[in-house]
């Protein structure tokens, strides 16, 4: 619209900042996780971390320990404009980590990342199936399940809120909504009458 060009596909890459939004395959298949680096320092600091466990591959720890000073790399704007082969230096250092290890070494350094979980991931986590999970009845007594609406917030205490934490996960999930009666969708013509009255 302001370019006068058709946005390329990105998937959840950030258009104006590398690296920022790429899913990594970590160690353990389907144990994914996502960086957000939105500044140089936090890009440095991502390349020190990952050298930190690639110093047995002689070309890993050559090409990450250089990587924050090659001109393709110094600045965002170079990152955006070389961001495909910024992916395969990432995705090959980070291929060779465990996601959790990893996540606790970024967090220390400062470094925004966060584990892309399967849904099975999600509500295998301490408290939240039990805080997020509704159940309700439809009219033949099978039961139906819904996800509850969650709201986060800051750090500050509340009343009424689960704290959850989880190796890489720290939320708090609100649980102050009113009780929730989950119902199935309606069949067709089930309200009609009461509509039309």
């Amino acid at each position: 619209l302001v370019a006068g060009e058709i946005p390329r596909r990105m998937g959840s890459d950030h258009p104006n900042v590398a690296p920022y939004g790429t899913v990594y395959n970590t160690k353990h298949k389907h144990k994914d996780m996502i960086l957000a680096v939105g500044t140089d320092a936090q890009f440095q600091q991502l390349c020190r971390v990952l050298n930190e466990y690639c110093v047995d591959d002689d070309d890993d720890e050559e090409s990450l320990s250089l990587l924050w000073n090659d001109e393709r790399f110094k600045t965002n704007t170079m990152r955006v404009q070389h961001n495909d082969a910024l992916k395969v230096h990432l995705q090959r250092a980070i291929g060779k980590i465990e996601r959790n290890e990893l996540l606790s070494r970024l967090n220390e350094a400062s470094v925004p990342a966060g584990a892309v979980r399967t849904m099975d991931e999600v509500f295998g986590l301490p408290g939240v199936k039990e805080s997020m999970v509704l159940e309700g009845q439809l009219p033949n007594g099978d039961t139906i399940r819904g996800v509850r609406a969650i709201s986060f917030v800051d750090s500050s205490p509340l009343p009424s809120l689960h704290h959850y934490h989880h190796d890489d996960t720290n939320m708090k999930v609100s649980t102050r909504s009113p009780a929730v009666v989950v119902s199935p969708p309606p069949h067709l013509d089930q309200h009609r009458d009461e509509i039309l009255k």
